[in-house]
């Protein structure tokens, strides 16, 4: 299990809007859920497709553990299997739920009974088997969210990526969510890295804050986590 990620000295510039990310130093640990947020063009997303490989910095270092990213073209390649991606508006395959969830284990060639098993486990444990067989064009935007989570945490990633994963969905839902990013910070212990325009998410959920301003680290507190929501 990877344990940290540690960003040093990384610069990722967008001349052409004027932009650029700008981070000295962050470390990310396990047992932990950190929350970037921030304004809109604050940087949260290049952020975190920068921890996702999406986005490669134009300086700096990124150490999973004591393992250095780009230092080796393997290094990269191994350690994208290791992270788990969810994004704002997730691409899910005109297919039903089951299907959706399974392609990732497909993909690596996991047997069936293995896949079935993995596959019969996540739906239960995020409270939607009820929609196994359904095709995810019915789905609502809280359901579609939950799918994209579950198509993530089948593969038992070591760290976790979700960028505004409850930007487009009610409040119910919202909170149905944020349990179950909870329950895998408890169960799983993967680092957990999430972003947010909501204040009041922010403290319901994060063990970590990190204030995102125009590219750059504006503050980084101790979360308000509240295990009674």
């Amino acid at each position: 299990m990877i344990s940290s990620v540690r960003l040093e000295n990384i610069l990722r510039e967008y001349p052409s809007a004027g932009y650029r990310l700008c981070i000295p130093e962050l470390v990310f640990s396990n047992f932990n859920i950190y929350v970037i947020a921030g304004a809109n063009a604050s940087g949260k997303t290049t952020l975190l497709k920068t921890i996702a490989f999406l986005e490669v910095p134009d300086k700096g270092r990124i150490f999973f553990d004591e393992m250095d990213v780009f230092a080796e073209k393997n290094n990269c390649k191994s350690l994208r299997k290791r992270v788990g991606f969810v994004m704002q508006n997730p691409y899910l395959f005109d297919m039903d739920v089951f299907g959706n969830i399974a392609l990732g284990l497909k993909i690596r060639k996991y047997s069936e009974k293995e896949i079935i098993f993995r596959v019969t486990n996540i739906l239960e444990n995020l409270q939607i088997e009820h929609l196994s067989h359904r095709n995810v064009r019915e789905l609502s935007a809280g359901e579609r969210q939950k799918v994209a989570i579950a198509q993530v945490l089948v593969l038992n990633p070591d760290v976790i990526l979700l960028d505004e994963p409850t930007a487009n969905v009610d409040m119910q839902s919202t909170l149905a969510i944020e349990k179950i990013i909870r329950n895998i910070q408890k169960t799983s212990n993967p680092i957990i890295i999430m972003t947010t325009h909501s204040l009041s998410q922010t403290y319901r959920i994060s063990t970590n804050i990190i204030y995102l301003a125009e590219g750059k680290i504006a503050e980084s507190l101790d979360g308000g986590f509240n295990d009674n929501f």
